[in-house]
């Protein structure tokens, strides 16, 4: 069950205070690699091949993003640094939260699982895969929502002291998982790797030499 996947994360986000992070993470997970779910038979969609470059200018986070996604930033999400990634060849959004932790990650933590329970028509179709780069201070994990839920991919990630990141796949139209699962399926690799690079910049270094910046839409 997740809940209980969710309380061996906040063990280890508050182990890394402690020094004890290795011990947890070892118990919590075999490695530290967000798994692919084996694939299925569905007919063959022809996709393109998965490309990233760097997202990272003026915000708190760097990371690697799909290149055929465009950026979307809505004027409420500036200030904190969140922003959208929107796929208009496969009518699809994964929207991406930023929230500075100040005292406060176990809310956000519970804020996640409550959308993850939201968006499932059953608990048993959340499948879990926990996250820890400990050398980054990366921590956290990624749902693969199965049957006809409106978000079939959700995720998080902290460092458990700053930064927390929390980002949910949208299609723009309501259908049958069989006909999207070829390009869940595609989104849900790049949403993995995008989770792999992420990595947390000091308060003050929001700006560094050599970011790119993709392509803005408001």
């Amino acid at each position: 069950m997740f809940p209980g996947t969710l309380l061996r994360i906040r063990s280890v986000c508050r182990s890394c205070r402690s020094g004890l992070l290795l011990a947890v993470v070892t118990g919590m997970m075999a490695c530290n690699r967000v798994e692919e779910p084996k694939p299925r038979g569905y007919v063959r969609i022809d996709l393109p091949e998965h490309r990233y470059d760097t997202l990272s200018a003026g915000r708190p986070i760097c990371l690697e993003v799909p290149v055929y996604a465009q950026l979307e930033q809505p004027e409420a999400m500036a200030p904190e640094g969140g922003f959208n990634l929107v796929f208009p060849d496969y009518g699809a959004t994964l929207y991406m939260t930023y929230k500075p932790v100040d005292d406060n990650l176990d809310r956000y933590l519970r804020d996640a699982q409550r959308m993850v329970q939201r968006t499932a028509r059953d608990p048993s179709d959340v499948q879990v895969s926990a996250m820890s780069f400990p050398e980054r201070r990366i921590f956290g994990a990624l749902y693969d929502i199965g049957g006809d839920a409106a978000s079939a991919v959700q995720f998080f990630l902290t460092d458990s002291l700053n930064h927390f990141l929390r980002g949910a796949l949208y299609f723009r139209q309501p259908a049958r998982r069989d006909s999207l699962e070829p390009v869940i399926r595609f989104l849900r690799q790049d949403i993995g790797h995008l989770m792999e690079t992420v990595s947390w910049k000091e308060p003050g270094h929001e700006k560094q030499s050599g970011d790119k910046v993709l392509p803005l839409r408001r």
